[in-house]
């Protein structure tokens, strides 16, 4: 049992690395309106140090900002200092993590590591 357990765990993990790995090497490159939305807001949060809720774009508003701040705190030396780059790797890293999370739940539900 414990040995199937880490049989999907591992096929979850490989799944999701691939997924981030694949969409990493192909990250978006050009803006769009919205985009330039999110940035400006984060922009005026950082600026003036409050934070604007708005309950449909609090992942890329709020979170956004706090997620710059801790690329800034822990890895602006390694060149995460740049706000859109982080913004499309934080929702990448999200993405990853519900792959991750739906793969397991397929598992879960039908049984078996191979769907």
């Amino acid at each position: 049992m414990i040995k199937k357990n880490a049989n999907i765990y591992i096929a979850a993990v490989i799944i999701s690395l691939a997924y981030f790995l694949f969409n990493f090497l192909f990250m978006q490159r050009f803006l769009d309106t919205d985009q330039m939305v999110y940035i400006t807001n984060i922009n005026t949060m950082l600026k003036y140090k409050f934070y604007f809720f708005n309950p449909h774009h609090l992942h890329f508003e709020t979170t956004g900002a706090w997620f710059h701040q801790l690329m800034i705190k822990y890895f602006e030396n390694y060149g995460f200092s740049d706000l859109m780059f982080n913004l499309r790797l934080r929702s990448l890293i999200i993405g990853s993590i519900g792959i991750f999370a739906t793969c397991i739940y397929i598992s879960k539900l039908t049984g078996k590591t191979i769907w």
